[in-house]
């Protein structure tokens, strides 16, 4: 017989269990493994970010568009986009909606800004090309020139910088004036103009700040030649008549202060003092909008005092001197006066009327006249500023290509006075749409204390009356 079989089989152990083992250790320590390593690179990137901002000696918390600032700084024309009664210093706000304009010209006048920035002043600690970016200047590189006025921190100087004799402006923070409160609009408004880089804008260079002295400096942007109110006046003595070289460069002027406002307006903010004395001007006609005029004593007439607020009344739309409103519309309005200051050679707006009276006459829609010479197209753009809706008013961007289609006008037709912009009139809507007619005025010189001396018109430009104009004969023609 066989043996029996049952006594010879080995039984091997089975694999099974050893197997389920280590596929229960690889799903605890891969999930551990891809944790840890998730740790490690979120600690680098954190790590690299904080390099990064430490490369610039002055850190900077960008203002985004859809963010609120409150701006108490009751004396700065520029200011965050409001809507609100001028006696509720307190509640100013930027809105938190985003601008839907947008030029082509913005991004590049910004780099080109930075670029100059960066190429005039070498030994500034300019360390980023950044938007955002402040310098710090020395002590020592700052040359004060002449004492412009006194400031809500401290007195404001004209200076210029030792290395490269670049022009500046100087706003100090004196110690006399260093209140807690003083020092918080100071550093809100360094905080404010650190975001603003624009060619056509007198920026912030930089600060310097002197723990010793308890002072410290702001340094904006200087051109060589005055204000374009100086510039005006001057020029009005050197011509008797009217030239086509005058448009020309008063477009050119225009364009460069339409374009600046742009800016501003994209990045929500309102000047609410634009007027010429308030535009630098170079030899070569370059402009930067500024804000300093109202701390010029020569300028003193220009501002009347209202709940302990110094207004610019002759160039305030009519919506912020009874409402306080102010915004993009109410810098248009202003603009439309700036616009009559350069085509009257820098007569003060309603000069020989006193401020209260200027008011009344602003209530009433008597509004300025067309200055001589002209162009009427360029008044129908001056009274489409002075709308008494807002909603009316044209934008900054729609000027822009207003301005840039007289600018190409005015370079393809000849300097004679039967083809010059001058004498061609404006083709208004004369079907049966009927439109009110408003009163325009201008008074004559007189002796009143609010009349600003230097501002007077030469005999050789009389000053016409009170008129009535029919708004027909001067709309703009698309």
């Amino acid at each position: 017989s066989l043996p029996s079989n049952s006594h010879s089989i080995v039984r091997r152990p089975s694999l099974l269990p050893s197997i389920s083992l280590v596929i229960v250790l690889l799903s605890i320590f891969i999930p551990l493994v891809l944790i840890f390593l998730l740790m490690l690179l979120l600690c680098w990137c954190c790590h690299h970010r904080n390099n990064n901002s430490h490369l610039s000696t002055c850190s900077s918390t960008p203002i985004k568009k859809s963010s609120h600032l409150i701006n108490t700084v009751t004396s700065s024309p520029f200011r965050a986009s409001i809507t609100t009664n001028i006696h509720k210093q307190n509640s100013r706000h930027i809105p938190s909606s985003s601008s839907s304009t947008n030029t082509n010209f913005t991004n590049t006048y910004l780099r080109q800004t930075l670029l100059k920035a960066e190429a005039k002043h070498p030994n500034i600690h300019h360390h980023s090309l950044s938007e955002n970016s402040l310098c710090e200047i020395p002590f020592t590189n700052i040359r004060f020139l002449q004492e412009l006025g006194e400031g809500d921190y401290g007195r404001i100087y004209k200076g210029e910088l030792i290395d490269n004799s670049n022009k500046c402006i100087i706003k100090t923070l004196q110690v006399e004036y260093a209140t807690q409160q003083n020092r918080d609009e100071y550093s809100r408004e360094i905080e404010i103009f650190r975001h603003i880089r624009h060619v056509n804008i007198s920026c912030l260079l930089g600060i310097c700040i002197q723990p010793q002295d308890a002072i410290s400096i702001m340094i904006y942007e200087r051109l060589n030649d005055g204000d374009l109110h100086e510039y005006l006046l001057q020029r009005s003595t050197t011509i008797s008549l009217y030239q086509q070289r005058d448009l020309t460069d008063f477009l050119y002027i225009s364009i460069q202060i339409i374009s600046g406002m742009i800016y501003l307006a994209e990045k929500n903010f309102v000047h609410n003092d634009l007027s010429a004395k308030n535009i630098l001007i170079s030899e070569h006609m370059d402009i930067k909008i500024s804000n300093i005029a109202r701390y010029r004593p020569k300028y003193d007439t220009d501002y009347y005092k209202i709940a302990n607020r110094s207004l610019p009344v002759r160039w305030m739309a009519i919506e912020s001197l009874l409402s306080g409103i102010y915004s993009e519309m109410s810098d248009i309005w202003s603009f439309g006066v700036l616009l009559w200051e350069i085509f009257s050679y820098g007569t003060q707006p309603y000069y020989g009327r006193t401020n209260p009276e200027v008011i009344e006459m602003i209530r009433d829609r008597k509004l300025l006249t067309c200055p001589t010479n002209c162009p009427k197209r360029i008044y129908a753009v001056m009274c489409s500023c002075w709308e008494e809706l807002s909603e009316q008013r044209p934008t900054f961007i729609e000027l822009m290509k207003r301005f840039r289609q007289f600018e190409e006008k005015s370079a393809t037709l000849s300097s004679t006075t039967s083809s010059s912009l001058v004498d061609v009139q404006p083709v208004g809507n004369q079907g049966n749409i009927q439109t009110p007619k408003y009163q325009t005025f201008i008074a004559p010189p007189t002796t009143s204390s609010f009349v600003r001396n230097d501002t007077l018109p030469t005999s050789g430009r009389n000053a016409p009356q009170s008129v009535v104009v029919d708004r027909d004969s001067i709309r703009f023609e698309v």
